[in-house]
């Protein structure tokens, strides 16, 4: 079987387009501060495009966003009523505090039960006036959590 000129460019150029892709996957930039995750939240809200500036630099879409190495998770979402993104992939294994974390967000009602919670110490007001959350969160593990109040 032999490929015409243009087949073999059209073949390449999907190979190229796939390799920038995985390229771009590799050097996903981590965040490391929690206020630029949420000015980083805020311009993902403005803007949901994969071409956004938050989007080439962090990934798209918000669910692919490594937050891995933050301790604090607190006001991530606080405020964002029409918030309802798949963030269910997100490695919270480090996070210490959620406090507030989607406090009045009363769009969002996503399966969360894969987050580590291992070292959260404190989940003050975490889904307070959240008023459409209604997942499953018994399989979180909570012997850190000192404070739970208006969960």
């Amino acid at each position: 079987m032999t490929l015409s000129s243009r087949q073999g460019l059209t073949i390449g150029l999907l190979l190229l387009s796939r390799l920038a892709e995985v390229e771009g996957q590799i050097r996903q930039k981590c965040f490391s501060d929690t206020q630029v995750l949420r000015d980083s939240v805020r311009e993902y809200m403005a803007d949901k495009s994969a071409t956004s500036a938050v989007a080439t630099t962090y990934g798209h879409p918000i669910g692919t966003w490594c937050v891995e190495d933050l301790r604090d998770l607190s006001s991530i979402f606080y405020g964002m009523e029409d918030f309802n993104e798949d963030i269910s992939g997100w490695k919270t294994s480090n996070a210490e505090s959620m406090d507030t974390m989607f406090s009045h967000c009363t769009s969002f009602n996503q399966d969360l039960s894969s987050w580590d919670t291992s070292k959260v110490q404190s989940m003050v007001g975490m889904f307070g006036r959240a008023s459409s959350f209604n997942q499953p969160l018994e399989n979180w593990p909570m012997s850190s959590v000192l404070d739970t109040s208006a969960m």
